[in-house]
């Protein structure tokens, strides 16, 4: 009987040099769909929240004045901190195993031991960790 893979094994070379990889457990479709509808929600909040004030700047704004609901102005307000703390989280739960080092050749902590190794990293790994949870190829990943 087939064993379902739950774990992959991907080589970093890329972005941290000959003979680095990482493990990454693999996304479910329920959370793939969860971080989509988060991005969505806020999305659509934005954008709404910008139209109100549009209408709000007008001379005469219309009689009714569309509110944001509390669950829509929480996601603007979100800030950045917020947002990256939720990438963080994300990343965390899914890097099972690397052999990582900083710029010192000191190894790298795993994320979910120490959510501040994060900080450190460069755009470019960040994006390799974003980019390879998603199910990226290494020529998606190129490009």
């Amino acid at each position: 009987m087939a064993k379902r893979k739950v774990a992959k094994r991907i080589s970093s070379e890329e972005v941290q040099g000959e003979g680095s990889y990482v493990i990454l457990r693999r996304l479910t479709v329920r959370e793939t769909r969860e971080r989509i509808r988060l991005d969505g929600a806020r999305e659509a909040a934005r954008e709404k929240a910008e139209r109100i004030r549009l209408e709000n700047a007008k001379e005469k704004p219309s009689k009714k004045i569309e509110k944001l609901t509390d669950a829509e102005q929480s996601l603007v307000d979100e800030g950045v901190d917020e947002q990256y703390d939720s990438s963080v989280r994300y990343f965390a739960d899914h890097i099972l195993e690397w052999n990582w080092a900083d710029e010192d050749e000191n190894p790298l902590p795993l994320p979910k031991d120490d959510p501040a190794v994060v900080d450190g990293l460069t755009n470019e790994e960040a994006n390799f960790l974003g980019q390879s949870l998603a199910g990226g190829s290494e020529d998606e990943r190129k490009n």
